[in-house]
């Protein structure tokens, strides 16, 4: 194919690009604008809260608002030569022109012709006469009739042919030699595109692709963050008693604000902020029930509701049982989990103290008896105790301290010839820990033909 295969294109279909590219981001959304919101997050410190004891709840604040969009580029791609098929060029007839010089038909069997009626002058298309077939663009059989709606795929126009695309002189042929490469040199780069985002969006441009440009400034700046209110209800059955960070309780909620938060919490920013409050739970409140709580904070782009916290109210909590009896001899074992809270005046000294577990009801008395003298378990240095043995026996016993006067306790034995619970399955697990002693009533569940018996408490 020779390069004089190209069709000419009309001048009023070269400044064709800049319409393309105006369309093609037109067509999308524009980006919504991002909301500065505060994450609030609650936690309760030590679980469970004996009744009349402390309750500490901590807030954390974490900045939400999304990411700054990228600043506005002018949206201008450099012009290719693309292998397309041929397709049959034939548009409509059209009438161009004004009402001083005069309008003639374009794109007719009559081109050229008068196609102006009236005084003054106004356009009227039914006097140019359609072609009576198009021709072929490019291809073997380049400039032959074809008769398709203009750009459409017709066995008349077989092959493929090289056009510009996003140029100046779109759709030009931009082939070369025989057989014809691409050839994009061919191609005019637009001198212009269009802002991609921001107040000028779709407007012109003149930068390369995806570049910034004054001609496409940013979006105004929003408003500067407002402060931040955090609201923490006073559950029934408790009393406040102070909060951190200028917290004030009205009887009935506990109101903090806060600065606007920046960014925080992540390496290189600093930790966010934390609010603590301490309530008194009543010495009446339900043993074994829950206290739910749930914060608000509320910026100037509107109210983010914390998780819904849950704390045991009691001694114990999320305690798990578990005694098993196989039918090979000497090989019985015990498995006691818990977390507890210690009462008002009493301390333990793990690595200092005599320790002792037993689990009793009233059918078989104590059937479960296991005791450490004092110093048997060993510190890490900090908050964990642990003591290990060889079966049979008592295997393991770790304390850790959770938060003051708070601890999770784990107790294992192994290669055991004990009594079963009998036919009682309401059990008392007794913890004695130097001079305190702590006691907790469970209910057995028989499983395996009592082979097995399993009590589990939240």
């Amino acid at each position: 194919m020779a390069r004089n295969e190209g069709i000419v294109i009309p001048a009023k279909r070269a400044h064709s690009a800049w319409s393309w590219t105006a369309a093609l981001l037109l067509s999308a959304l524009l980006p919504a604008s991002a909301a500065a919101l505060t994450q609030p997050t609650l936690v309760h410190i030590g679980d469970p809260v004996p009744p009349g004891t402390t309750l500490t709840y901590q807030i954390t604040l974490t900045d939400i608002t999304p990411a700054a969009p990228p600043p506005p580029t002018c949206f201008n791609p450099p012009a290719e030569c693309v292998e397309t098929p041929v397709t049959c060029s034939n548009p409509q007839p059209s009438c161009v022109g004004d009402s001083m010089s005069g309008f003639i038909c374009q794109d007719a069997a009559n081109n050229g012709a008068n196609c102006g009626t009236g005084m003054p002058a106004s356009p009227d298309v039914s006097l140019c006469i359609p072609r009576s077939a198009g021709t072929c663009h490019g291809g073997n059989n380049n400039g032959l009739p074809c008769h398709a709606d203009d750009g459409a795929l017709t066995t008349d126009c077989p092959g493929t042919t090289f056009l510009c695309k996003r140029a100046f002189n779109e759709d030009d042929y931009c082939g070369t030699g025989n057989p014809p490469t691409p050839d994009t040199d061919f191609c005019l780069d637009n001198a212009t595109g269009v802002c991609d985002a921001g107040p000028n969006y779709g407007m012109p441009c003149t930068a390369p692709h995806r570049q910034p440009t004054p001609d496409c400034p940013p979006a105004v700046a929003p408003a500067p963050p407002t402060s931040i209110t955090v609201v923490l209800p006073i559950p029934t059955g408790t009393t406040f008693v102070d909060a951190d960070n200028g917290g004030m309780s009205d009887g009935v909620n506990i109101t903090w604000t806060v600065p606007p938060l920046g960014a925080c919490g992540v390496f290189p920013n600093p930790p966010c902020p934390v609010l603590t409050t301490h309530l008194t739970v009543s010495p009446l409140f339900p043993v074994d029930t829950f206290i739910q709580n749930q914060a608000t904070a509320t910026d100037g782009d509107g109210t983010v509701q914390s998780n819904v916290d849950s704390v045991k109210v009691g001694t114990f909590a999320g305690s798990r049982l578990t005694l098993r009896y196989p039918v090979r001899p000497l090989h019985d074992s015990d498995l006691y989990l818990t977390r507890f809270t210690l009462l008002p005046g009493q301390s333990i000294d793990p690595a200092n103290e005599a320790f002792h577990f037993q689990v009793s009801n009233l059918a078989r008395g104590t059937f479960v008896d296991f005791s450490l003298p004092a110093g048997a378990m060993q510190s890490n240095g900090g908050t964990a105790f642990l003591y290990r043995a060889s079966p049979p026996g008592l295997t393991r016993v770790a304390i850790t301290q959770l938060a003051p006067s708070n601890y999770s306790l784990g107790v294992r034995a192994k290669k055991l010839n004990q009594v079963d619970p009998g036919n009682d399955f309401n059990v008392t697990v007794t913890l004695t820990l130097g001079d305190d002693i702590l006691t907790q009533n469970l209910v057995l569940r028989p499983l395996r033909h009592n082979r097995r018996f399993s009590a589990v408490k939240p």
